[in-house]
């Protein structure tokens, strides 16, 4: 068939031709000259189960819609590409979109859409990109020139480029742009408008009364330790002003007071100073009582014959420990010496595994004593004040002899100047150092 198009008619007999005659698509696609993707397309519109009449209004043409404009490039490709322009003004649109497709990669747009972006911004022409590189350079990173911001405004207004751009590319604020711009147009459009004006702020205001100021120099000296934040609260606190952080800083400055030692010094300086008194003959006379009084008066140190008692008694009762723990010792070896060859062999293994028992069960028993004994010789020493032991029981100091507290047993004086033993209330303590202690709690089976 002659390659013309095919209507709907001749479309409907190609499918009819594949689907009910069981042609194979190479073929029947050859005859009609179409190919194969334009059948498979049409096949897809195709309804067997349709009468004729609807199948050939799905194979007509489908009116094309009107085409419709690419899309505007981002802002990010359209400053990529006014940088490039801007960095390299001799180079051509072609030169331009290359470099444009290396650093964009697919998202670039073509030679033509690449000359739209440099036309838009007055820059499509060499000479312009030079005036327009010289221009922005000179005027970014510092602050314009009268004759710099009327320049600017003439660029944009000719070349009709967006203000975000043109703040953009100059490094300004929309702000500044309108603010520079209203001042140009109400003035006529005269360069001295665009002048800096100095600014006149009448700030006697805002100045700290001299009242205040004395009042904030006397909570300055009552907390030195404060900071300038904390002293705007202290204020807010004390005087119901609110004088910021900055305003207090100016008062210390002002006054050489805005360091921590200055203010420590300023504070010591109006401290009040005490001044000495005189003590007069009373006074000296009850401070010589007070201090020489025999129930107030530290014990003198024991004479001779006490510390000569004392002693011996130690070495008595060493040498009676010893001679009593040596004597049953040696007697308990011999006669467990003489029992075990006395009895049979069984016997004697039995006795041996016996004894070896209860020798680790007195060692553990002295072990565990000691904790019993360390606790018993703190609870002796926790009795409130020390006294001289008048009317004590016979008792209480022969508890104290079998501890060793010879205070106890009534034979050395004991001070008294004071409270000794345990203390019940340690919130006042404040301890230095915090040295590792191991506390052990022995328990006994009663099983």
């Amino acid at each position: 068939m002659p390659k013309t198009a095919l209507g709907p008619k001749a479309r409907l007999k190609l499918l009819e031709t594949v689907f009910k005659k069981h042609v194979p698509v190479s073929e029947a696609c050859r005859k009609f000259g179409i190919s194969r993707f334009t059948f498979y397309k049409w096949a897809k519109r195709y309804n067997s189960g349709k009468s004729r009449n609807v199948n050939l209004a799905l194979l007509k043409d489908k009116d094309s819609t009107p085409g419709t404009l690419p899309k505007s490039v981002s802002l990010k490709i359209e400053a990529v590409v006014k940088q490039i322009a801007i960095k390299n003004p001799n180079l051509s649109k072609y030169a331009i979109t290359s470099k444009a497709k290396e650093l964009l990669g697919g998202r670039s747009p073509g030679v033509h859409g690449v000359y739209n972006i440099l036309k838009r911004h007055n820059l499509n022409t060499g000479e312009l990109r030079r005036n327009y590189q010289s221009l922005v350079l000179q005027s970014r990173g510092k602050v314009l020139t009268p004759k710099e911001r009327f320049d600017m405004l003439e660029v944009a207004e000719s070349a009709h480029i967006s203000v975000s751009q043109v703040c953009r590319d100059f490094g300004i604020s929309r702000f500044t742009y309108y603010k520079w711009k209203k001042r140009f147009d109400k003035s006529g459009q005269s360069v001295d408008a665009l002048v800096d004006r100095k600014s006149y702020f009448d700030n006697s205001d805002k100045k700290i009364r001299p009242e205040v100021e004395k009042s904030i120099l006397s909570i300055t000296a009552e907390f030195p330790n404060l900071s300038k934040y904390n002293l705007a609260q202290k204020v807010y606190e004390k005087l119901g002003i609110k004088v910021g952080a900055h305003g207090i800083y100016n008062v210390l400055k002002r006054n050489s007071l805005n360091f921590p030692e200055a203010r420590l010094a300023y504070a010591q300086s109006l401290a009040p100073v005490s001044a000495p008194t005189t003590d007069t003959w009373t006074d000296r006379v009850q401070s010589v009582f007070e201090q020489f009084v025999p129930s107030l008066a530290p014990a003198p140190p024991p004479s001779g014959l006490v510390a000569l008692w004392a002693g011996s008694l130690k070495f008595f009762k060493v040498f009676t420990l010893s001679s009593v723990i040596s004597l049953a010792t040696i007697h308990s070896g011999l006669w467990w010496i003489n029992f075990i060859s006395s009895i049979t062999a069984a016997h004697a293994l039995g006795i041996v595994f016996a004894s070896i028992a209860l020798i680790c069960g007195t060692f553990f028993l002295l072990y565990s004593m000691k904790y019993y004994i360390t606790l018993a010789v703190v609870l002796s020493f926790s009795q409130g004040e020390a006294t001289y032991n008048r009317g004590q029981t016979t008792k209480g100091k022969i508890l104290g002899w079998i501890l060793g507290n010879l205070a106890n047993a009534g034979l050395r004086p004991t001070r008294t100047s004071g409270p000794v033993g345990l203390t019940p209330d340690l919130s006042h303590i404040t301890l230095e150092k915090y040295p590792f202690i191991s506390v052990h709690i022995p328990f006994y089976n009663e099983k």
